[in-house]
């Protein structure tokens, strides 16, 4: 009867182990995605915030383009025009 307990908690623990791997692999898939949506985002505001540069916009109209093609409130937008508008270049 030892033998068998032994062996079940052996078993118990092989699955929670399991589990653990399997809810940890998902997690890093989970992160990965964020990380690449917030890469994506950020390249896609950079672009745009040059492109707009390129073609001598206001700063207040491209704050407004980067808030209205990303989606984003007005703090948000507001992070990656400090990021990437060029003051001397307008």
């Amino acid at each position: 009867e030892v033998g068998i307990n032994y062996m079940k908690s052996w078993e118990l623990e092989r699955i929670y182990r399991e589990e653990g791997r399997q809810e940890g692999r998902e997690e890093g898939r989970q992160e990965g995605r964020q990380e690449g949506r917030e890469e994506c985002l950020d390249q896609g505001a950079k672009a745009l915030i040059i492109t707009c540069q390129d073609f001598h916009l206001s700063r207040a109209d491209t704050l407004s383009k980067v808030m209205q093609n990303f989606q984003l409130e007005q703090h948000a937008a507001e992070v990656y025009m400090q990021k990437y508008w060029q003051e001397d270049s307008n």
